[in-house]
């Protein structure tokens, strides 16, 4: 009754019934919270439904035992290949897959290697000859410049390149990444940062994303720059990257500037929801549509920093320093320089200056945008002689207000961390 039952579920969601020996053992239902790969639905309806052998009875089976023991995959892990891959995975012994573990190791994978590869990849296992199918893409991958320490690194994180072709998709993808990178060593790091995305189709993706750039204008060495820093970029589908490039030319970028490529990063569909997020702080602390494109044209990734980032700093500069909308979004740079360690100690100074009387105004641009050395030379250094509590306060050693002196009013009496408030110019 129960074999009936379990081929009329299997003509119901068309996959293919296990063979007796992997069948025998499915009696009772214990493995209805396995974990099952996300898109193995009917893998998972089945098991859920009849899957019935209890784990140590499952783990009799050869193929468990052997990715348990062998593979050093988790019970869980092997019960499920077992009952999904059952039917190509039968061995009648461990020849065959213990020849691939060894090809593994004699490459330098090391056991949590091999273990994550074979439970992305099962199907690995029933490779008929390695050296004829495998050696040759480790063959390429050592003739470009990986080296045997940062292969199994890579394929360890990137183990659909073991299945993909060597011909269609390994050398196609080598090919475009190189005609824009020009060296060997440039293309070994970008596919090490590229990591998940390399599995997609260079043909359909890549090469298309790159041309798109090309007729755009974008010069080599900005594609270059945006290939190397942001390379998931490139390989997204080519219709969403089109939509991508096309707004940022709509918003008035030069192709030839390195900003445009930061433009089309910031403007990836995978952050929608992030530059939402930003875009609703910012309106929170009174800037209009016209503030947020202007900061945006300046520097587009003032729309991806985080929500703790940017409301800790806009606090600052509005509550502390006295800074405006419309001041920030013309100098967006300012946001991405450290609370602690830049803009605290520097406006420190700069309220010291200001209360003694040394200037008159400050330019937020001026302040926080300049290098540390130049900063000193302006703010510090220059003024010594008069307030030597300079170098202190910037240090943090000293609070603002204790190097006021007696210049300090009632009026301007500090009030939090020695902060008083200072319309910026």
């Amino acid at each position: 009754m129960i074999l009936a039952m379990y081929g009329s579920l299997c003509k119901r969601l068309a996959i293919c019934p296990l063979n007796w020996w992997d069948f025998s053992y499915v009696r009772t239902t214990q493995l209805t919270h396995m974990p099952f790969p996300r898109n193995n639905v009917n893998s998972y309806i089945f098991v859920k439904q009849f899957s019935s052998a209890s784990k140590d009875e499952l783990c009799q089976s050869f193929l468990v035992s052997y990715l348990i023991n062998s593979c050093g995959l988790s019970s869980e892990r092997a019960v499920c290949i077992s009952l999904r891959h059952g039917v190509k995975l039968k061995f009648d012994s461990a020849k065959k897959p213990d020849s691939i573990l060894s090809f593994f190791r004699n490459h330098g994978f090391a056991d949590t290697h091999i273990s994550k590869i074979i439970s992305s990849d099962p199907l690995l296992l029933s490779c008929q000859d390695p050296e004829k199918i495998l050696l040759p893409k480790f063959e390429f991958f050592y003739s470009i410049g990986f080296t045997k320490q940062d292969l199994p690194q890579f394929l360890h994180s990137n183990p659909t390149f073991l299945r993909r072709s060597i011909r269609d998709h390994v050398i196609p993808l080598y090919s475009i990444i190189r005609s824009v990178l020009h060296t060997d060593a440039k293309v070994v790091a970008t596919m090490k940062r590229a990591g998940w995305g390399l599995h997609r189709y260079v043909n359909r993706d890549l090469g298309p994303n790159v041309a798109y750039l090309k007729e755009a204008g974008v010069p080599r060495s900005k594609i270059a720059l945006l290939l190397r820093g942001y390379p998931s970029d490139l390989l997204l589908k080519h219709a969403e990257f089109c939509k991508s490039v096309d707004k940022v030319i709509d918003l008035g970028f030069d192709a030839s500037m390195t900003v445009f490529v930061v433009a089309v990063h910031a403007l990836n569909k995978g952050y929608n929801f992030t530059r939402d997020r930003c875009s609703k702080i910012y309106r929170e602390w009174d800037w209009s549509d016209e503030d947020i494109v202007t900061a945006f044209r300046r520097h587009p990734g003032c729309l991806l920093l985080s929500e703790k980032k940017l409301t800790r700093t806009l606090d600052f500069l509005v509550n502390k320093m006295g800074c405006r909308a419309g001041q920030i979004a013309k100098c967006p740079s300012v946001l991405f320089r450290s609370l602690e360690r830049t803009i605290i100690p520097r406006c420190s100074v700069v309220q010291v200056l200001l209360i003694k009387g040394l200037k008159k105004d400050w330019s937020l641009s001026y302040v926080l945008s300049a290098t540390e050395k130049i900063f000193l030379e302006r703010f510090v250094t220059r003024y010594y002689d008069i307030v030597p509590q300079l170098m202190s306060v910037y240090q943090q050693k000293l609070l603002p207000y204790e190097a006021y002196g007696a210049e300090i009013t009632e009026a301007k009496q500090p009030q939090d961390g020695g902060f008083c408030l200072l319309k910026a110019t």
